[in-house]
């Protein structure tokens, strides 16, 4: 009975866990669309970052060879998991493709990608490139900044004008006081005056 336990304490794993498993695509949401709905896009991420291609040939074939990604795919996936030492095998990897979804599995090997680029332990094509946008991203990038630059403008502007406008507020107490000031030393002066020619009078 002691076995078993002392043999699990000292089992040492000889390869390493994928990030995320198989049919836990719902953990990054975006992922798992743009692999539902935008295939060859995420082909030419993994053509890109397993094959050494460039961005444009990467799209050009994951657009022409979106008939037979099915079967490239395992041969992507062997690659990055013979790569990284990752768990699984060939057949694992065809049983997987073609018993499950392959959207799932698509969307477990391209996170795995870049969950291994973000923790720099990438080891095949492109890994001192970080970070590495596709060039058809990179006008959404553009547009999603121009769009945070025009709210930070337009609240900066809102903060400035509620400034001057207290300030504005603030002068105008401050010249109202005065004003009161003034009025009340004026009639001191004016009671003074009409005290001092009563007296001559009585006199």
């Amino acid at each position: 009975m002691g076995t078993p336990e002392s043999e699990d304490e000292g089992y040492v794993r000889s390869k390493k866990q994928w990030n995320t498993y198989t049919v836990s695509c719902y953990e990054n949401c975006g992922n798992c669309c743009c692999c539902m709905f935008c295939w060859p896009c995420v082909m030419a991420d993994l053509y890109h970052y397993t094959c050494a291609m460039p961005w444009w040939i990467s799209l050009l074939l994951g657009v022409l060879l979106l008939p037979i990604h099915p079967f490239i795919l395992p041969l992507v996936r062997h690659r990055v998991r013979r790569a990284h030492r990752l768990e699984g095998g060939l057949v694992s990897d065809f049983l997987c493709l073609f018993f499950c979804c392959w959207p799932m599995v698509t969307c477990q090997l391209r996170d795995e990608i870049l969950h291994l680029r973000r923790e720099r332990k990438w080891e095949l094509s492109y890994a001192d490139i970080i970070p590495d946008t596709p060039p058809w991203i990179k006008p959404c990038l553009k547009l999603k900044d121009l769009r945070r630059r025009k709210r930070r403008r337009s609240t900066d502007e809102d903060e400035s004008s509620d400034e001057s406008s207290q300030t504005s507020d603030g002068d105008a107490m401050y010249e109202g006081s005065g004003e009161g000031s003034g009025h009340e030393t004026d009639t001191d002066e004016s009671s003074d005056g009409t005290s001092v020619s009563k007296k001559g009078d009585s006199h």
